[in-house]
């Protein structure tokens, strides 16, 4: 630019300015329909996963974890579209 300084036009010129389009008391749009991030089949394979894990483990607090996992997995109901 030449050295020059740009200037802004009068707010009497009918633009708009960052500080007339920004309003932090308007609400939020909703955010979109949350979608499943797992399928069925990703579920069964994961709960057979563990069942393999859960075969060869011997540490009893992990076998635990494993089987409440398990459950977790087990009662997973996908949502349907």
């Amino acid at each position: 630019m030449n050295g020059a300084t740009a200037k802004a036009p009068d707010a009497g010129q009918g633009d708009i300015r960052m500080s007339d389009t920004t309003n932090t008391d308007a609400p939020k749009s909703e955010p979109g329909r949350a979608r499943a991030l797992l399928s069925t089949a990703d579920m069964k394979l994961l709960r057979r996963a563990l069942e393999s894990h859960a075969r060869t483990t011997e540490d009893r607090e992990e076998l635990a974890k494993i089987n409440a996992l398990h459950h977790r997995l087990g009662t997973y109901v996908p949502s349907t579209q």
